[in-house]
């Protein structure tokens, strides 16, 4: 079990799940945090490969559930293979997808990972 911690979600890491939460140390963060997680959900309808699914959300959006990825922490000596092999498979998108992936997907190791030896676009924040 781990979490990870971002602006306005943090991430219980546990088992083969990431369940992710609103912050609640400061309020407008959580009501973001809730946006975030309703946002991640439809994003996940798009059926992209490149988006982790959401597996379950909670009325209100408060909780969503998603596929545990592998990551890389920010101590690995090749933390950014899987920020590289994402990108370089959004560029190779069609032009109306890599600019919709540009938008949603931050440049940072902690927002990819490998679900099932695929990478994906996760948003897992930090340790």
């Amino acid at each position: 079990m781990k979490w990870r911690h971002g602006t306005t979600r943090s991430v219980l890491l546990i088992g083969r799940y990431a369940i992710k939460f609103p912050a609640v140390k400061v309020w407008h963060n959580f009501l973001k945090g809730i946006i975030c997680n309703g946002t991640e959900y439809s994003f996940s309808h798009l059926n992209n490969p490149l988006l982790a699914p959401v597996l379950w959300r909670s009325w209100l959006d408060i909780v969503i559930v998603m596929p545990r990825a592998e990551v890389k922490n920010y101590d690995d000596e090749d933390r950014f293979a899987f920020v590289d092999e994402f990108w370089k498979l959004v560029d190779a998108c069609e032009e109306v997808e890599r600019e919709m992936l540009s938008n949603i997907v931050e440049n940072k190791i902690c927002s990819v990972g490998k679900i099932n030896g695929a990478i994906v676009a996760i948003d897992y924040g930090v340790s």
